[in-house]
């Protein structure tokens, strides 16, 4: 329980920071005042110290922190010369911006380090046991009993890995190396983009066996540049995640193709990541927060009043009206009314979130 509990409040506080970290960076840079950099939410329990505007404090409630800057929309006094809202449209922007920016950088940097550390793989032996007529691996030549083992000169480990060069190399011609009665082969094919149902986008059939887990380590400038690959991947599938789950909203699905999970949820997975007793605990925890991370930084920038994307939209509509800016009173009952639909859906989540793991 300790583990637990210990592992969730560090995972979700590291996300938090680093975002409300961007967040301070920016708005002093820009000239904005912060007025309270918070170490967890309130109730205030007590302030740490000051240094210059910003007293730094402790809440009573111990996940993430916030950032309070002068002048938002919604404040006392909105017009503060020193304030949010009394700053130019670049500043602000940046200001908002920065949380996420920072989430994705965090991302990056774990990417990196894992690869740099080392990664547990599984690794796979990938067997061709189907070649599909007038498919794009048949006419490249690949042959029943192939063994795939590298694409585009990399690696290839497991199943996942192929999947993921496939989908890269969709529509575009890819190098696949196989081996072929113990002798290489490089073939050429290119991964088809709608593929007849069935059949694939190369139109082959695969069988993976399990060999071992492996320790996979890169020199630091290939962790460096694999850390901004899968970080790409990681916002792209959440992306695309995200995009499903809107078309099954909006055609009324039965069954949803992406299951919400909230703070809850994400707690119950950090924890069985934590107690999983291997020796990769640290590097998973590592991946997960990336991963998390990278969740972070883009629903952020969703277009809903109280998340940054939401005061984003204000900054947009008024460029949109020459410079004519939304009341800030206004903005900031509007932003009031997001924080009550974001704290229904939070409440709504956790009970799904409870419910699923009662019946684990």
């Amino acid at each position: 329980m300790v583990v637990t509990i210990v592992s969730t409040l560090v995972v979700f506080s590291i996300l938090v920071y680093v975002h409300e970290l961007g967040h301070y960076v920016a708005a002093r840079l820009a000239g904005i005042r912060v007025d309270e950099f918070g170490f967890g939410y309130p109730p205030r329990i007590a302030v740490l110290f000051r240094r210059g505007d910003t007293a730094y404090t402790l809440n009573a409630i111990p996940i993430g922190g916030f950032v309070r800057m002068a002048g938002m929309p919604g404040d006392e006094d909105p017009t503060d010369p020193e304030g949010f809202n009394s700053k130019g449209r670049g500043a602000r922007v940046v200001a908002l911006l920065a949380g996420s920016a920072m989430n994705v950088l965090l991302a990056v940097l774990l990417f990196a380090a894992v690869s740099f550390i080392g990664e547990p793989m599984e690794v796979e032996r990938l067997e061709i046991i189907q070649v599909v007529g007038q498919s794009p691996a048949y006419e490249a030549g690949v042959s029943f009993g192939d063994v795939i083992v590298a694409v585009e000169g990399e690696p290839i480990y497991n199943f996942y890995t192929l999947s993921r060069w496939v989908e890269e190399r969709s529509g575009r011609s890819m190098s696949m190396t196989v081996d072929r009665a113990g002798r290489e082969v490089n073939v050429v094919l290119t991964p088809r983009v709608n593929p007849p149902r069935g059949e694939g986008a190369m139109g082959v059939g695969i069988e993976s066996t399990w060999i071992r887990t492996d320790i996979i380590r890169y020199p630091w400038w290939t962790a460096v540049s694999r850390g901004f690959e899968r970080t790409w991947d990681a916002l792209r599938d959440i992306y695309q995640g995200m995009m499903r789950m809107v078309r099954g909203l909006l055609q009324a699905e039965e069954e949803m193709p992406v299951a919400l999970t909230g703070p809850v949820g994400i707690g119950i997975i950090v924890s069985e990541v934590a107690r999983s007793g291997d020796g990769n605990v640290v590097v998973r925890l590592m991946l997960l927060t990336a991963i998390l991370s990278v969740n972070l930084g883009l629903i952020n920038l969703f277009p809903f009043p109280a998340l940054d994307g939401g005061r984003l939209l204000f900054v947009v509509i008024e460029w949109l009206r020459g410079g004519k800016r939304v009341d800030p009173q206004k903005e900031g009952y509007v932003h009031l009314i997001g924080i009550a639909v974001i704290l229904s859906l939070f409440v709504m989540v956790s009970y799904l979130d409870f419910a699923r793991w009662s019946l684990r």
